[in-house]
C-alpha cells in the first residue's frame, strides 16, 4: 500500500487551492485515487489551518501584561496576570496587578488587584517570560498548594483603553 504524502511543490499549490487539477492529475498518474488525493488534501488543508491557528499571537488567559504608563493608582512597571479560561481567546479581559495566580487545565484566577478590563486588541506582544502559579496537589486543603513555572507570553499596554467597550464585551452585551 503507497502513503500519500506531498512534495514542497505540491503543498504550495494545495494552499493556492486544494483542488488543484493539476495536482489532482499529477498524483492520479503516480496511481492514486482521486478520492484519496482529494481527502489527502482536505487533511492537509486542515493541518495547515490548524497549526497556522497555534501559531497565531493572541493574549490568552495566563499570559502576563506589562503596564507602560501610569493607570489608575498603579505605577508603570507594574505586572498584571490575565485572568479567565485557558485557551480561549476574548475581545477583553480582566487583569489583575500584583496577583497570586492560581492555574489548573480549565482556568486562571487571580487574587490582588487592581483588577482593570482591557481590550485585547490594546494589547501588544512583546515576546515569552515565565511566571509563577499555584494549583492544588489534589484536593483543596490546608497546605494543598502546589507552587510552579511556566513560560507565557508577554504583552504590553499603556493603561489607556475604551473601558466601557471593553466591560461590554467581557460580559457579553
Amino acid at each position: 500500500m503507497k502513503i500519500l504524502q506531498f512534495t514542497e511543490e505540491q503543498k504550495g499549490k494545495i494552499i493556492i487551492d486544494w483542488r488543484d487539477p493539476e495536482v489532482v492529475e499529477e498524483l492520479k498518474s503516480e496511481g492514486y485515487r482521486e478520492d484519496i488525493i482529494l481527502e489527502a488534501m482536505h487533511i492537509y488543508c486542515s493541518m495547515l489551518y490548524d497549526e497556522q491557528v497555534e501559531k497565531q499571537i493572541v493574549p490568552l488567559p495566563g499570559d502576563i501584561v506589562i503596564l507602560t504608563d501610569k493607570c489608575m493608582w498603579v505605577e508603570a512597571g507594574r505586572k498584571a496576570i490575565i485572568e479567565g479560561k485557558v485557551g480561549q481567546p476574548q475581545p477583553s479581559y480582566m487583569i489583575c496587578f500584583d496577583a497570586s495566580a492560581f492555574r489548573n487545565e480549565t482556568v486562571i484566577y487571580c487574587s490582588g488587584g487592581p483588577s482593570p478590563f482591557v481590550l485585547s486588541e490594546d494589547l501588544k506582544y512583546g515576546g515569552k517570560t515565565t511566571e509563577n502559579f499555584w494549583k492544588w496537589k489534589d484536593v483543596p486543603r490546608a497546605d494543598g498548594g502546589l507552587q510552579y513555572q511556566m513560560e507565557v507570553s508577554l504583552w504590553y499596554w499603556n493603561g489607556q483603553t475604551n473601558s466601557q467597550k471593553a466591560l461590554d464585551l467581557f460580559y457579553g452585551k
